[in-house]
């Protein structure tokens, strides 16, 4: 299932929040003793009425007030930027902007990296997953929107004078009228099938065969098969390797040899596939 922007920002920030959340409490208690969630509150530009780690906006807004007299002596700018870039993304998110596929993969890229430079593992790999997740994903419709352009292209070279189009002669399915058609898409998974999962156009061969012609072929051929003394020995011709299932040329009724079968005392049969006399090899 294709996971939104929204839903993947949504789902790296809680991971986030998560990761940062024990570093930045037990820094802020080391600086600022067991008050420091009212001393960082207070650092604010606007303080929270009801202040809580717990919410990755002051979390974020917390660290950028502090970042100098804090964290700073631990961090490099280059870890600041990524704070106050996450903290944009996090905005953005919020207020329902629309996030476009780099932007996203910006700001995943962005939390991975901060949580690398704080010492989390766990909410990292998380992070990351989500991320080539979605790389996996715009590669997909990249090469499925690249596929569709080469199956759009008009086929090269000069039709016969005076030929009919055949578009005019039998109407299109609307995909392949669109330049939308895809081989994989139609074709059966059979594992799915073997499941009984698969769409009735694959599951039931009634769905291609409304007339039952399949049922009458396979229980015909069947009740051949199931006859006795006809799978012991085989008579196969010595040319081509065509053979027909009996126990000996004498049991083998006439009609299986078909109406090249030359007539005798002993039955021999002719192999219709390369009209020769079959010679008798036992199987």
């Amino acid at each position: 299932m294709v996971m939104a922007n929204t839903e993947r920002i949504s789902r790296a920030l809680g991971l986030l929040r998560d990761g940062l959340r024990p570093k930045c409490e037990d820094t802020w208690r080391g600086f600022y003793g067991n008050g420091w969630l009212e001393t960082v509150n207070g650092r604010l530009h606007t303080p929270e009425s009801n202040p809580s780690v717990g919410d990755a906006a002051f979390l974020f807004k917390g660290m950028k007030a502090t970042w100098q007299e804090v964290f700073g002596h631990g961090f490099g700018p280059a870890i600041r930027a990524l704070v106050f870039e996450v903290a944009d993304a996090r905005n953005s998110w919020a207020h329902q902007q629309s996030l476009s596929t780099d932007d996203t993969v910006r700001a995943l890229d962005s939390m991975e990296r901060l949580l690398e430079a704080f010492g989390n593992l766990d909410e990292r790999r998380q992070i990351r997953n989500l991320r080539r997740d979605l790389m996996r994903q715009m590669v997909e419709e990249e090469s499925r929107a690249e596929r569709r352009k080469t199956a759009a292209k008009p086929t090269e070279g000069h039709p016969t004078a005076g030929l009919t189009p055949w578009r005019e002669i039998i109407a299109p399915h609307a995909d392949v009228a669109e330049g939308n058609f895809e081989q994989a898409e139609f074709a059966a998974d059979l594992f799915e099938v073997l499941q009984g999962n698969a769409e009735p156009e694959y599951q039931d061969p009634g769905c291609c065969c409304p007339t039952g012609c399949h049922e009458r072929c396979w229980s015909a051929r069947c009740s051949r098969l199931r006859r006795p003394s006809r799978l012991k020995t085989a008579l196969r011709c010595t040319r081509c390797g065509a053979g027909w299932p009996t126990s000996s040329a004498a049991e083998t009724p006439m009609s299986w040899f078909g109406p090249t079968m030359r007539r005798g005392p002993t039955p021999v049969p002719r192999c219709e596939p390369c009209s020769s006399s079959a010679g008798r090899r036992w199987c």
